[in-house]
């Protein structure tokens, strides 16, 4: 479990769900939460001690202490450099000439889904499609925002017949993971390997099932590549500052050729 999947229960749950109301609580005090004991936090939430132990364990943690410092480090991290990838120098543009960042940044994403145009062909691209329509099962990995664009491919298989299945909060993909067996196919979606230092009880189970692996990514190199039966590498060179948008141009035509592909 993660920040990101106690937003998700906050989004489909009433506010004044219990269990919301500690989630809420504990996010929006992320800097005094390290200080707060359980009591206090119950009391804050005007639930009891044990109905906050039993949010921390429905939400996929050991217990309180472990939910709060997860929620504490989550917050503390995004900070422009690693959320948004902007350095002293973008921030300082963007700053005294948004005009100027604004063309330099649409031109960078430009170039970005042109390289990966040119670096992976369409032929590739069907064969990876082909084997995940063909599989007994496909299950799909990512962290974070990737999931949310990985949903759209897998809406887009299902409308073509095929079921893939992924997994949304951190315990799904484990368990998704641990399921894996022989004749299913196991497709990581990571742009820049944020799945891997976030998720790496997921990677390890994935890499030792008996399931064939795949890893798609926008990185021209990465140290996992040999954990994995296949690697698509989608881009020539590392685009940091570009972000994601090569990775969803990719699942974006992936989405319309398995439209074709599973017609013929």
């Amino acid at each position: 479990m993660s920040t990101r999947d106690m937003l998700h229960y906050l989004n489909i749950h009433h506010e004044e769900d219990i269990q919301a109301r500690i989630a809420k609580y504990l996010i929006l005090h992320e800097q005094d939460i390290l200080q707060l004991n359980i009591v206090q936090v119950a009391r804050k939430c005007f639930t009891s001690p044990a109905s906050v132990s039993r949010a921390a364990r429905n939400f996929g943690f050991s217990n309180f202490e472990e939910m709060k410092r997860d929620i504490h480090q989550s917050v503390n991290i995004s900070n422009p450099r690693f959320t948004l990838r902007l350095g002293p120098e973008d921030l300082k543009l963007l700053s005294n000439d948004a005009p100027t960042f604004y063309q330099s940044f649409a031109q960078q994403i430009a170039d970005t889904i042109l390289d990966t145009a040119q670096t992976i062909n369409t032929k590739k691209i069907d064969e990876l499609i082909k084997q995940i329509i063909q599989t007994k099962q496909a299950a799909f990995f990512g962290y974070d925002i990737m999931l949310d664009a990985v949903k759209v491919l897998q809406n887009a298989f299902l409308n073509d017949g095929c079921l893939t299945r992924v997994g949304e909060a951190h315990k799904d993909q484990l368990a998704l993971a641990n399921q894996l067996k022989v004749g299913d196919v196991a497709v990581v979606f990571s742009s820049f390997g944020n799945f891997f230092s976030m998720l790496p009880d997921v990677y390890h189970a994935i890499v030792d099932s008996p399931a064939k692996t795949i890893l798609v990514t926008q990185m021209a190199s990465t140290q996992f590549t040999a954990s994995f039966d296949q690697t698509y590498h989608i881009s020539s060179k590392l685009n940091a500052e570009a972000g994601s948008y090569a990775m969803n141009f990719l699942l974006e035509y992936m989405a319309r050729r398995a439209y074709v592909l599973s017609r013929k």
